[in-house]
């Protein structure tokens, strides 16, 4: 396990800066917890891959990549508390940061800025004695998300029932969200090796016929660029199986008269790539394919030229559906072609914040309606799903697809 995101000299300071500019912006000390165990832990019969993907506030405020830690920091300094370090456990499962161990306390403070490592044992009764109100993470929604943010919450609150606990979720737009030059090189860099990985698929095209030896192939590139693993699992689509917007099967033969969406990404250090492309199988697009493809690729670059500063997630998305359904109006209908689309022209959202986690920003999508500030990054992901017929150069095409073609831009 990569217990550190960066491991450069100055990233301590780094991290340090970060923890004092949100401290002081909230005006209270912050408790806040990382993921409390690898993925698919609390299963005993499960052992798959299980990577550590850290809580994404945590790591930007941190870049420690362990589970079972929390962070307690105010205005001046900080305090990590772990558990004690075990020997016998990390003889089957590698090495873990403890809080008893000197050369953790120094990797901490030279990685993190950390200067203070305590017992996790001791949190709740080092917080009584230290604070009255704390600020904390969970998201808040109309239906507030039950997940592990919330259950340290509730357990934090039970513990020290005097404690007044307040969300910090308005307090993290939109500094939280701004890449700095580290993130945006480590951005770009996720980027390139996705592109690169899309590359070497290409190069072996014909020796694939099915989504699983395309999917087997795709996520064996993507994991030889990178030891902090993928983004997600991908999704290889062929033919009338990529109308199912999060197809996760990936089993079907590949229809050489089709296309295939495939959506991928990597992790490189802290950053999440996101990429769409649709392709045909057989290498050419019939001209019913290549017209809806066509449509799609003009509705991205206009998107693309409006993502700037104070330009909202919702004004991107009211250009890019209203030109789609226009688009599909005058060079499909008008021309006799019939449309059936199982949406009410939005499919999804054109595209969401993206950085320490694929789909960063609260899971509600809340921040739809703020201005994107310089920094940022956002997916741009237009697409096409339904049944198309229509008549070209006397030839009838009918299909059911799906057509995505997603990148990332920083604002």
């Amino acid at each position: 396990m990569i217990l550190f995101t960066h491991t450069d000299s100055d990233s301590g300071d780094r991290f340090y800066q970060r923890r004092r500019q949100l401290s002081q912006k909230v005006g209270l000390p912050l408790v806040l917890t990382g993921v409390p165990a690898p993925l698919g832990h609390p299963i005993p019969w499960v052992h798959a891959h299980t990577p550590i993907h850290q809580d994404p506030l945590f790591l930007y405020l941190t870049g420690i990549n362990q589970p079972g830690c929390v962070l307690y920091c105010d205005a001046e300094t900080d305090y990590l508390f772990l558990p004690t370090k075990d020997p016998s456990y990390e003889f089957w499962e590698g090495t873990r940061l403890g809080c008893n161990n000197p050369a953790d306390a120094a990797s901490l403070r030279a990685y993190s800025g950390i200067a203070h490592v305590r017992d996790i044992a001791s949190l709740c009764a080092w917080i009584r004695d230290h604070s009255s109100t704390v600020g904390c993470h969970w998201h808040a929604s109309d239906n507030s998300i039950t997940d592990y943010l919330w259950d340290f919450k509730t357990d934090l609150a039970a513990q020290c029932p005097e404690l007044m606990i307040t969300n910090i979720q308005e307090a993290l737009w939109p500094e939280r969200f701004v890449l700095d030059s580290v993130d945006q090189a480590d951005f770009a860099h996720a980027y390139q090796t996705t592109y690169t990985a899309f590359a070497n698929i290409q190069a072996l095209w014909d020796t694939f016929t099915s989504e699983t030896e395309l999917a087997g192939a795709l996520i064996g590139e993507l994991l030889k660029t990178t030891p902090y693993g993928l983004s997600f699992p991908p999704i290889v689509a062929n033919g009338a199986n990529a109308i199912t917007l999060h197809y996760s099967a990936n089993n079907a033969s590949l229809d050489p008269n089709a296309l295939v969406l495939l959506d991928f990404g990597l992790r490189w250090r802290g950053m999440c790539s996101d990429v769409s492309r649709t392709v045909p199988v057989s290498g050419t697009m019939n001209p019913l394919q290549a017209r809806l493809h066509g449509i799609v690729e003009t509705v991205k670059a206009s998107t693309t030229a409006l993502a700037k500063p104070g330009v909202t997630l919702d004004a991107l998305n009211t250009h890019c559906w209203g030109a789609m359904q226009h688009a599909i109006q005058t060079e499909i209908i008008d021309h006799g072609g019939t449309v059936t689309q199982n949406y009410d022209q939005r499919p999804h959202n054109v595209g969401h914040l993206i950085g320490y986690t694929v789909h960063d920003g609260d899971p509600s999508r809340s921040y739809k309606t703020k201005p994107l500030s310089s920094g940022m990054a956002i997916t741009i992901e237009p697409g096409f799903y339904g049944h198309v017929r229509m008549t070209l150069d006397g030839t009838v095409y009918e299909e059911t697809l799906g057509i995505r073609i997603e990148d990332a831009v920083v604002i």
